[in-house]
């Protein structure tokens, strides 16, 4: 059985990151932390003003669907009263 490759992924490396974005002018809202099967990892810093760029793919989708679900719970809770 194939495994994945071991991770060497450590604290200060995204620390290194934000620090590096910070001297570049680039002031840090958001750290994506991408560990692919081959064991390589990637840091995406995203600023204050990326739109919504630090989100991932479905989570918009997913946030909607919490919403429904949320609204639906609530009228059948003023429902019971």
């Amino acid at each position: 059985m194939a495994g994945r490759r071991s991770n060497h992924f450590l604290r200060n490396d995204a620390r290194r990151a934000i620090r590096s974005a910070r001297e570049a002018g680039l002031e840090p809202a958001g750290l994506d932390i991408i560990i692919a099967k081959d064991g390589t990892t990637t840091f995406r810093v995203y600023g204050a003003n990326a739109p919504q760029l630090a989100q991932a793919p479905g989570a918009a989708a997913w946030n909607e669907a919490t919403e429904q679900l949320k609204r639906k719970s609530k009228r059948q809770e003023a429902k019971r009263r």
